[in-house]
């Protein structure tokens, strides 16, 4: 390929795979004879080598015969004239060579030109007919070829199409390659840019025949597609056509008939055509083109299908409107005769009510002629409701409709405005003769009202009350409804009577009076009913506050109680109870001890329970102190005494129950078949009497008690078997408060009821006077409320001091542990200060007085005595510190408790001996310097006195040596030298 020959120049876009492609297309574009298109880049690139390389050497034979033109210069005046004149002969001979190179370049580029212009034409010339080839091959994928065609023509056309198709746009590729760089070379000529648009038009045919191709399958979808819809669409049009001869059938049944199977064969067929329709709208928003082409080629024939559809629908509906406008206006018809009937009817009546009138007899024959009215009446306006709302559904029907229907309608409606009139006399007659019998009547009702507040008028106002009075209140009622009554009939008869208005205001009177005397007796009821609530709003304000008071004396315990030391008793009565199973010893036996003439010593009781094992941890550490245990003494002192005797503590160890739960007591252990002897109340407290038994019959555990309220025995239930608790194990706290809790609810659901009935109260009396007497127990109530609000505050404290001091139980044992080790570590710790405390006074004071002054001879003996005392008290302090903070890293995580306190403790300690322990370390190293410098002195001095001997007595260091000695191995200090020379020894020690 073109890339073997171009070497470095090859482009990484033209690999071994295209190479192979180019030199196929070249191969097929035919052409003259003579090297092929690679062979001739090749020589092309060669000979731009050669004259790239002739190029380099000319520039450097230029510099070069620049630089030795210069150095012949400096020579001698003829050597330089002659060298001068051959160098500017080579520099001509150059400029000749550097011309023909020029030459040489631009027709190599020329040629290189003229070469890639050449190829890209046959290039370009191979795509078009490659590109034609498809498009014969294409022609096989139109729509009546397509669908002719087998499956196997239609594979092997698509692979001829791809393979073509690959090769177009293979050339046109190579054509675009060969254009670009004979652009690079000299510009884009006209004649490259008409290629460049040949080439690029084959691409775009190839494209076109590869998506064509590529759409055979779904074209041929689309070909089904359109076989099973226009087989759909052709059914559905036999079915319109079939469709259009039944409506032409129905129009003509004026009956209607076959109406309603003709709009449900409409309905039917409407909803195929809009189904239909749908789904040619999904195919239509299809993103395959040939499926959209044929989705709209088929709505295009659907739409006149729809059309006979909408026409046969409006046609059917214009006749059921006509059909139900003939039988509304035969309905109208006949109710407009049958009202024509009722009004004749009565008219009938009208003329045998006045010929009875003559004979004195009309009674009869005015009731039938109220009764033909109220007919009449009834029908007629029955058949107006009737007209009104024909007239309303006629405007909704299509206009050549309702424009004929109005009119027969306004026919009906004037026949029926004609019964109304004839009606009207008939009316007249019944209102006149009821007018004389109401007037009757209400003179009747006047004079028997006159007499009854004649005699209401005659009672004593202040001891009548109102209920006497009803009487004339239910006849002046009734007078004034007959009044109201004539008054609405002359009204609406437009006439007017005298009597009438005398009637009104007698009767206006008549209730004006009753209103007064009915306020007169009101006012004395309502004032004795004030009196009578305030008395009542007092008593009950009295009830109250002395339930507060006895609310109060059951809570009274909550001031007096040690709740933490009977949480204490109960632990120490456990732990006695387990000394007894442990011992073997009865509990007689065991508290004996600590009776003396009967009675139990708190000294004795504190003594034997601090060495009770039950009541001890680890290395027999405590669990109570002495004073916690004295505590939990006085809580078994009665109320009032300051003893306990020997029978008072023994029963403290007996098993009682406390009912939390109201629960039943019977007379067997069995539930079935027993009696109830009573019912146990919360917070009433049991003595059992046996020990707890399970009933057989239905599972659950039961045990008979005593009930120290009446003495009373029975069997009562544990725990239900759902779970309720019913009787717990007696806690003298836990009784406490539940029993308060209960007289604390109680009292609150007093307070609140006695608040809304003051307000009822409040409601139903004279509220002036009443608000004015009830403002006074206002205080009171609030005194009681704050009382109470107290009481459930305290009660509130109390339970949570219990779980505080039960939940601090818990974890008793550990506090124990910890008070030890805390106690042990203190008391380390004291020792260890107690030990450098007097050092830390004696030491450090004498190093800081040596270290002020100067050194000298005289005070080396206290330098060294007061150094080995620093050294002790640091190495003292060290330990000391070492000790400390292993006691601390100890307690480092507890939070709270006895640790807490030693963390504090031993971090004063430390905070105290860093200081002494800095200075000590101070003070030693200054002394130590001290030493050091006294050290040398000595030596040198000692060193100088034996250099003067020495030389006075004329002998060497060897003779000196063996003089000093003696008989040993060693010079002896103390006996050669005297006190100096051991002065000298300790320091350098």
């Amino acid at each position: 390929g073109r890339e073997g020959s171009a070497g470095k120049d090859s482009s990484p876009s033209r690999g071994r795979g295209e190479g192979g492609r180019s030199r196929r297309l070249r191969s097929g574009c035919g052409g003259a004879k003579g090297p092929s298109f690679s062979e001739f880049i090749a020589a092309v690139r060669a000979c731009d080598q050669v004259a790239t390389a002739a190029s380099t050497a000319a520039s450097i034979a230029k510099i070069y015969l620049m630089i030795k033109g210069i150095e012949v210069k400096k020579f001698a005046p003829d050597s330089s004239t002659t060298g001068s004149a051959k160098i500017k002969e080579f520099q001509t001979k150059m400029e000749e060579m550097t011309k023909r190179l020029k030459d040489l370049k631009a027709k190599n580029a020329n040629r290189r030109k003229t070469a890639y212009t050449q190829d890209s034409q046959k290039l370009v010339k191979q795509a078009e007919e490659l590109a034609g080839q498809a498009a014969k091959i294409v022609e096989l994928f139109g729509e009546e070829q397509l669908a002719k065609a087998s499956e196997d023509q239609i594979r092997a056309a698509q692979e001829d199409v791809a393979k073509a198709s690959e090769d177009a746009r293979a050339a046109a590729d190579e054509a675009e390659r060969t254009i670009l760089e004979a652009k690079d070379i000299g510009g884009l000529t006209q004649e490259l840019t008409d290629l460049q648009q040949r080439f690029k038009s084959a691409r775009m045919e190839v494209d076109k025949h590869m998506r064509l191709c590529s759409t055979v399958e779904h074209r041929l979808q689309a070909l089904q597609l359109s076989e099973q819809a226009s087989a759909k669409i052709k059914g559905l049009e036999e079915q319109a056509t079939k469709m259009a001869e039944l409506v032409a059938k129905v129009m003509e049944d004026s009956e209607g008939s076959s109406l309603q199977s003709a709009e449900d064969t409409a309905g039917v067929l409407n909803k195929e055509v809009m189904q239909q329709f749908r789904h040619l709208d999904l195919q239509a928003a299809s993103r395959d083109e040939a499926m959209r082409d044929v989705a709209i080629r088929l709505q295009e024939r659907l739409k006149p299908v729809a059309a006979r559809c909408e026409e046969a629908s409006t046609s059917l509906r214009l006749h059921r409107q006509k059909v139900a406008v003939k039988l509304a206006m035969a309905e109208c018809s006949q109710r407009v005769t049958e009202t024509e009937a009722a009004v004749k009817t009565a008219g009938e009546a009208e003329e045998a009510f006045h010929q009875a009138a003559q004979t004195g007899s009309q009674a009869a024959a005015l009731t039938s002629l109220e009764t033909s009215i109220k007919a009449a009446n009834g029908a007629i306006n029955s058949t107006k409701s009737l007209l009104s709302l024909k007239r309303v559904e006629v405007k909704r029907l299509a206009k050549e409709l309702s424009s004929s229907t109005m009119e027969e309608l306004e026919s009906l409606q004037k026949r029926v405005d004609d019964c109304t009139q004839q009606l009207a006399q008939s009316k007249k007659v019944v209102a006149d003769r009821q007018s004389e019998v109401m007037s009757r009547e209400l003179a009747e009702k006047l004079s028997a009202a006159e007499k009854i507040f004649e005699a209401c008028r005659a009672l004593p106002k202040d001891e009548t009350e109102v209920g006497e009075l009803s009487s004339a209140a239910e006849a002046l009622a009734e007078l004034e409804r007959l009044v109201n009554r004539r008054l609405a009939m002359r009204h609406k008869d437009s006439e007017s009577n005298p009597s009438d208005a005398n009637a009104v205001k007698q009767v206006e009177g008549m209730k004006a009076e009753l209103e007064t005397w009915q306020n007169q007796i009101r006012e004395n009821e309502t004032r004795l009913a004030t009196q009578r609530l305030i008395k009542e709003s007092f008593e009950i304000v009295d009830v109250l506050e002395k339930k507060m008071a006895s609310t109060e004396e059951v809570a009274a315990p909550l001031d007096d109680a040690d709740l933490s030391a009977t949480v204490f008793m109960k632990h120490i009565i456990k732990a006695l109870q387990e000394s007894f199973v442990r011992t073997g010893e009865s509990a007689e036996a065991v508290i004996g001890k600590m009776v003396a003439e009967d009675k139990v010593l708190e000294d004795k009781f504190i003594s034997t329970l601090q060495e009770l094992p039950e009541l001890q941890v680890g290395d027999k550490v405590p669990l109570f102190t002495a004073e916690e245990l004295g505590a939990a003494f006085r809580t078994m002192l009665p109320k009032g005494q300051q003893e306990v005797s020997k029978s008072q503590f023994l029963d403290v160890f007996k098993t009682r129950y406390a009912c939390v739960s109201a629960v039943s007591m019977t007379d067997s252990l069995a539930i079935k078949g027993s009696k109830t002897l009573r019912k146990l109340a919360p917070a009433e407290v049991l003595q059992a009497v046996g020990e707890p038994e399970k009933d057989a019959a239905s599972g659950v555990m039961r045990v008979k008690v005593k009930s120290d309220k009446d003495g009373r025995e029975g069997f009562v239930t544990l725990r239900a078997i759902n779970g309720t608790t019913f009787l717990q194990t007696f806690s003298p706290h836990q009784v406490m408060t539940t029993r308060i809790e209960l007289a604390v609810d109680e009292m609150s659901e007093a307070l609140g009821s006695t608040a809304k009935l003051l307000d009822t109260k409040l409601a139903s009396g004279h509220l002036a006077e009443l608000k004015a007497e009830v403002s006074k127990l206002r205080p009171r109530i609030a005194a009681v409320q704050l009382s109470l609000n107290a009481l459930k505050k305290k009660l509130a404290d109390s339970k949570r001091k219990i779980s505080a001091v039960e939940a601090a139980e818990s974890t008793r044992k550990q506090e124990a542990l910890d008070r030890n080790e805390a106690e042990q570590i203190t008391q380390r710790a004291l020792q260890g200060m107690g030990l450098v405390r007097p050092q830390i006074k004696e030491a450090i004071p004498k190093a800081e007085e040596l270290t002020a002054k100067g050194s000298s001879i005289d005070n080396i003996e206290a330098l060294l005595s007061s150094e080995q005392g620093l050294e002790k008290l640091y190495e003292d302090l060290i330990q000391l510190r070492r000790k400390l903070e292993e006691d601390k890293s100890s307690v480092k995580y507890a939070r709270s408790g006895p640790l807490a306190q030693v963390w504090d403790t031993v971090s004063t300690f430390l905070a105290e001996i860093w200081t002494p322990e800095e200075r000590c370390m101070q003070l030693l190293h200054a002394l130590q310097e001290k030493r050091r410098r006294l050290t040398a002195d000595a030596h040198k001095a000692v060193a100088a006195a034996l250099r003067e001997a020495a030389l006075k007595e004329g002998v060497g260091v060897q003779a000196l040596f063996d003089r000093l000695r003696k008989d040993g191995s060693t010079i002896p200090v103390q006996e050669s030298c005297g006190p100096f020379w051991g002065t000298v020894s300790r320091l350098r020690s």
